[in-house]
């Protein structure tokens, strides 16, 4: 018998651990272990290490038992710095533990229990995989749904942890003889791969047009794309409609369908040098673009396609990640690929939610998607990752928070663009992009996740958390639960989202920003132009951009025109003198004009998303009504100088920032509509860094959070930041989560987690 000892070791977490000497070694694993390949690692690790014992996967991670006299001292360095690249690992667990006697290592089956394990991304289809797809003596040879533990589906076909086959969509599908040997020999890519199949035994794609429905049908989709024709493709999270983006009729008819006047259609580009060809990518995009999440990443214009992009100066663009991606496009360089909902509504993954006139023709299969998910989308500023839109290849990624707030959490955001979170222990898992929660097939959706939340986590929450605003449908939702209710402030939950995401837990003086569209204030007003300084869960506004009406109240976003007609009166400008204002029929501005003075449905707005969309719309880069939120600020971002170094004047008053002067200096101004947008971007980042140096004098704050949906704008965001840093304050930005009202949930619940944490 061997003499038991230890031996003092870090953990992921770097707090110290011991690592037992004693008949057998118990090592559990947490984090994004399971989907991952990590189990056949553990299992070529152990066997070549000399070790007997068995690994499986649990509710809580992964258990490895080790007996044999190999130093466990390097098997643990070797299993964190040898992991396969796609898992994640946040905690091993060491306890020393009886010998069984094993005399080989092997693959034990599932424990079952309550769950604190995640469900892996789905990944991009591997090189490997990529190779054998189009490799002629290959037995998958051209086959659509080739997989290996590196790649394949994930989230969205799981229905239970841990994550096995049999509770997934690939349950129905019976290994045939060859897949089953792949997945039990250990020495094959495909050791475990829970999606394994192939041609003989896996699923498979139909091609529908009119009322005929052929198998196979790849080529065929491929031909009516090349021919003008709007064709349906089942993906992985849900349906795509393809079209050729070189063809206008095709593109005019895809708007007619999706009823877009203007807004932009995602492009799958075939390849990184068919991206290269309409597009410039940089060195950090390119490698955004291929990494195994493939999102869609907004990339500079080299060349206008008309009609998929006009007036942006960017393309959205992915790289095909489904091996049936791979083979659509092998002949097509670029189609355009948005999802087939309609308007509003949730990403579509059953061909019967497919509205009737959608589509021309439909490529689909038989693997059933459990969970829709859209594309996520991305953009990337001064090297760094910038989400728009979190979605497949990145939910449901754990944070951990790194304490246990004691209570389960369910956090269900805000109204627009909306996720939900949950906190179980020490960790906050946020949802994919949900929509907008006006939609009812968007609450749907939501129900949806939450459902199936419950089931992945064995959860149950024990606190509920929703947004300020007694309307909100989510809010609703929470005091109708039946559980105790916090409701958190729209902004103070963006600020909070950052905090989370950089595990940040604010004991010293923090000023937080939050510029964004909308979120219901704590008087009642709208805000969306805040500052605020915090520490701990409290906090104080310290300053916010001056109240102006903003008639119309939701209308004021479609049409600006009507935010300028507020600024205008507030600054005491003529309106006559607004040249905005005169190509707006008369009776329409007049009757607006006396709705502000009296007050008539025109609430009072901080907001600085409406302040973007004012100096759009005045320096004529932007239309009187727009198609989809935010085209305004975005055609004023593309247009902007960024060696522009003057900026407009502006006041700060008690805890006011106010604006008439600089609109009554744009107005006046004779500079082209670049110069000025130019000047606007310079003026917001010097009234941020005038406050953060008045916070500085005050509070002795040297940590500014920048969050909010305006913060999307990369030139606002890398000046801002440039700016800052270079005064010696230390800038905490949204990284691995949108800036936008998709975190709103992530605020709530780590706000709630903080609250909880400070009441033991």
């Amino acid at each position: 018998m061997r003499r038991s000892h230890e031996k003092t070791l870090k953990n992921e977490k770097g707090n110290t651990c011991k690592i037992p000497r004693a008949e057998a070694v118990k090592i559990c694993v947490k984090g994004t272990v399971q989907g991952v390949g990590f189990r056949p690692f553990v299992y070529r690790l152990a066997k070549s290490m000399g070790f007997t014992g068995f690994v499986k996967n649990t509710p809580r991670g992964v258990e490895i038992h080790l007996e044999g006299d190999s130093s466990v001292d390097e098997f643990i360095a070797r299993l964190r710095e040898e992991a396969p690249p796609n898992a994640r690992i946040d905690t091993l667990e060491l306890a020393s533990s009886q010998s069984e006697g094993f005399t080989d290592f092997q693959i034990n089956i599932t424990a079952e229990g309550q769950a604190l394990v995640f469900a892996p991304p789905d990944l991009s289809t591997c090189s490997e995989c990529l190779e054998e797809l189009f490799n002629p003596s290959d037995r998958r040879f051209r086959y659509p749904f080739i997989n290996c533990t590196a790649c394949g589906p994930r989230y969205t076909i799981i229905r239970a942890l841990p994550y096995d086959r049999e509770k997934t969509s690939m349950a129905s599908f019976q290994m045939c003889p060859s897949c089953n040997d792949e997945y039990n020999n250990p020495v094959s890519r495909r050791f475990h791969a829970e999606p394994n199949a192939c041609p003989v035994c896996g699923p498979e794609t139909f091609f529908v047009e009119g009322e005929t429905l052929k198998k196979g049908g790849i080529d065929i989709a491929a031909e009516r794309i090349r021919h003008g024709k709007i064709v349906a493709v089942k993906g992985l999270g849900g349906f795509h409609l393809m079209c050729d983006p070189f063809n206008p009729e095709a593109v005019k008819k895809l708007r007619l369908i999706k009823q877009r006047s203007r807004k932009p259609f995602a492009l799958m580009a075939r390849d990184v040098n068919s991206a290269k060809s309409i597009a410039v990518i940089s060195p950090e995009e390119e490698e955004i673009l291929t990494s195994p999440s493939r999102p869609i990443v907004l990339l500079r214009k080299k060349m206008e396609i008309e009609g998929v992009s006009s007036g942006l100066s960017t393309y959205g663009i992915m790289l095909p990640y489904t091996p049936l991606h791979a083979l659509l496009l092998e002949n097509i360089p670029v189609v355009i690929a948005t999802s087939a909902n309609p308007r509003e509504s949730p990403i579509l993954k059953d061909e019967s939610e497919i509205p009737p006139g959608t589509c021309d023709c439909m490529l689909t299969h038989n693997r059933e998607i459990v969970m829709r998910c859209d594309d996520s989308l991305v953009k990337v500023v001064d090297g760094c990752l910038v989400f728009l839109r979190r979605g497949r290849g990145y939910v449901p990624e754990p944070l951990e928070l790194r304490f246990s707030p004691g209570k389960r959490v369910l956090a269900l955001g805000g109204e627009l663009k909306n996720t939900v979170s949950i906190v179980k222990e020490e960790y906050l898992v946020t949802s994919q992009y949900l929509g907008d929660m006006k939609d009812l097939r968007n609450q749907e959706y939501l129900d949806e996740v939450i459902s199936h939340f419950k089931t992945l986590y064995s959860f149950e929450p024990d606190i509920l958390v929703c947004d300020l605003h007694p309307a909100f449908t989510t809010t609703k939702k929470a005091e109708n639960w039946g559980r105790p209710l916090i409701r958190v402030q729209h902004h103070v939950a963006h600020v909070f989202a950052v905090f989370a995401e950089h595990s940040i837990i604010p004991d010293a003086p923090v000023l937080g920003i939050a510029f964004d569209g909308m979120g219901y204030g704590e008087d009642g007003n709208v805000w969306g132009g805040e500052f605020f300084v915090i520490r701990g869960t409290g906090y104080e506004r310290i300053f916010h951009f001056r109240y102006v009406r903003q008639q119309g109240g939701d209308l004021a976003v479609k049409e600006p025109w009507r935010m300028v007609l507020a600024y205008t009166l507030d600054a005491d400008i003529n309106v006559n003198a607004v040249d905005a204002l005169v190509e707006v029929d008369a009776r329409i501005v007049k009757n607006a004009e006396n709705a502000i003075k009296k007050g008539i449905n025109a609430p009072y707005t901080s907001s600085v998303g409406r302040l973007f969309d004012t100096v759009a719309v005045m320096t004529g880069v932007a239309p009187e009504k727009i198609d989809f939120e935010a085209e305004a600020a975005m055609r004023l971002e593309g247009v902007a100088l960024a060696d522009v170094e003057d900026y407009y004047p502006f006041r700060l008053e008690k805890h006011e920032i106010d604006m008439r002067e600089m609109m009554k200096t744009l107005l006046k101004e004779k500079a082209p509509p670049q110069v000025k947008a130019g000047k606007f971007h310079n003026t917001i980042v010097q009234i941020i860094k005038s406050i953060a140096d008045i916070c500085r004098s005050r509070w002795g704050i040297n940590k500014v959070v920048l969050s909010g949906g305006v913060f999307l704008n990369a030139l606002l965001m890398s000046k801002t930041c440039h700016a800052l840093q270079e005064a010696g304050f230390e800038v905490l930005k949204p990284e691995k989560f949108s800036p936008g009202d998709e975190s709103i949930s992530l605020g709530q619940a780590y706000y709630t987690a903080l609250k909880l944490k400070e009441q033991e």
